[in-house]
């Protein structure tokens, strides 16, 4: 493109970085980047939250860093997502306490939480073993004036579900809906998921039930999990009863 003297513009540069990085090359997309600075074009911010999350998702996270210090030392303000992508980076590094700096970070620099920072948090918690901070900070949302969204409620109910903690997952969902959340597909499944991991299967076929009523069918993960019930307590009539409409469906277990 250059050779045929056709000069790419700060647009197309910005394409090219994003392209590099999804295909895992880091050093290339790097090279564009300072070729970009070479020819005086001044990266967005698009183009440097690109290459960090192409570094987070590689787990570099000391190279995402840099690369976010580069763009504050050029005159750039992050915004939420770039703050949101070095945070999730850390999470699942597990470097928890990192993220968390940088999350309580974001007010003092103008910026405001939003829904899906708070819910990359929450996750990050979760799947770090810190369920009481994860509690706190949910209760934090609501203390802001913020509503939680469906994808919020189903972190903070996949957490719950994880930890044991059933009966506090189950009023969380009656407490989504009484918010005015309509509970989705998505949702229910995470739920009954974790009533089944945890041999609650009296609670989990109630939600199947309500699911049904609502129109929504169980996924793949919870008819495999049915199947494997089904071999151990098979003579279950209600279960028996729940496999038998999901047959008539042409779900299969």
């Amino acid at each position: 493109m250059v050779e045929q003297k056709v000069s790419p513009n700060l647009h197309t540069f910005s394409i090219l970085v994003d392209a590099l990085c999804k295909e895992g090359m880091l050093p290339e997309a790097e090279g564009v980047l300072e070729f970009m600075i070479q020819r005086g074009e001044v990266p967005s911010l698009v183009t440097y939250t690109s290459l960090m999350d192409g570094y987070c998702l590689r787990g570099q996270m000391e190279n995402a860093r840099r690369v976010f210090d580069s763009m504050v030392n050029r005159d750039l303000e992050p915004d939420v997502i770039c703050y949101g992508i070095l945070i999730k980076g850390y999470c699942k590094n597990r470097r928890i306490d990192e993220a968390m700096h940088l999350f309580k970070e974001v007010p003092c620099k103008g910026l405001n939480y939003d829904v899906i920072i708070y819910s990359t948090m929450l996750q990050g918690l979760f799947e770090n073993g810190r369920c009481a901070a994860a509690r706190e900070l949910f209760d934090e949302v609501f203390s802001k004036g913020m509503q939680p969204d469906v994808r919020m409620y189903t972190v903070m109910i996949h957490g719950l579900c994880q930890e044991g903690l059933f009966d506090e997952a189950k009023e969380l969902l009656i407490r989504m809906e009484e918010c005015g959340c309509v509970p989705d597909a998505v949702i229910y499944n995470v739920v009954v998921q974790g009533f089944l991991k945890g041999s609650q299967c009296h609670e989990a076929v109630l939600l199947m039930e309500k699911m049904a009523a609502k129109g929504f069918s169980p996924d793949a993960p919870v008819i495999s999990m049915l199947r494997e019930i089904v071999q151990t307590k098979g003579q279950d009539p209600t279960l028996l009863d729940i496999i038998q409409n999901l047959s008539t469906k042409g779900q299969v277990i």
